[in-house]
């Protein structure tokens, strides 16, 4: 007697290979398509934030001691405002004023531009102590705008509206957002005699 074998040895078609190779070619690069999109929007969201940092430090660093600016008395510091009784004095790029930390030191905030690009630049001079220069902004993002429109009328409280737009540097599209900011500040100390 002969004995049959059972087993019978299961092989697949070419068609049934052709079709598992596709269906996994496919499910392999909707895979990585979305796993590179989720990169993707992660890199843009931190960039995004990044930039959202540095414009409410830099709106907040300028507000307050635009708020906190002092009246030039008596032509101290020499030279910073064009004549007393001003608190602040625009420039081409920026604005002047005196500081209410130093009474002796003269403050100028100002768009700085260089082959890097362009940042916002805070000047201190006419000090006794400390004349120095800081940027208020990364390296990694540019200004593309800081825009003061000053209001001062007779007998009334200056007003400063600025404006400041910020770009990011990146290579791609993801990480260039934009974000621009404008806020309208006073003095804190009323101007009153």
């Amino acid at each position: 007697m002969r004995q049959k074998n059972k087993s019978k040895s299961k092989s697949f078609t070419l068609v049934e290979i052709m079709v598992s190779i596709t269906i996994f070619g496919l499910v392999f690069g909707m895979i990585s398509t979305m796993f590179a999109s989720a990169i993707k929007a992660q890199r843009k969201s931190l960039i995004t934030q990044d930039l959202l940092s540095q414009t409410s430090y830099s709106m907040e660093y300028v507000g307050r001691h635009l708020r906190m600016a002092k009246e030039q008395q008596g032509g101290l510091p020499a030279l910073c405002l064009s004549q007393d009784g001003l608190s602040y004095e625009t420039t081409t790029k920026g604005i002047k004023f005196v500081s209410y930390e130093d009474p002796s030191c003269c403050w100028e905030i100002y768009l700085y531009e260089d082959l890097d690009g362009k940042r916002l630049k805070r000047k201190i001079s006419s000090c006794s102590s400390k004349n120095s220069d800081s940027f208020l902004t990364s390296a990694n993002f540019s200004v593309e705008r800081f825009k003061i429109n000053l209001i001062e009328g007779v007998g009334e409280q200056p007003r400063i509206t600025f404006s400041l737009r910020m770009k990011g540097k990146g290579e791609r599209p993801e990480e260039q957002p934009v974000i621009e900011i404008q806020t309208t500040i006073s003095q804190r100390n009323l101007n009153v005699e």
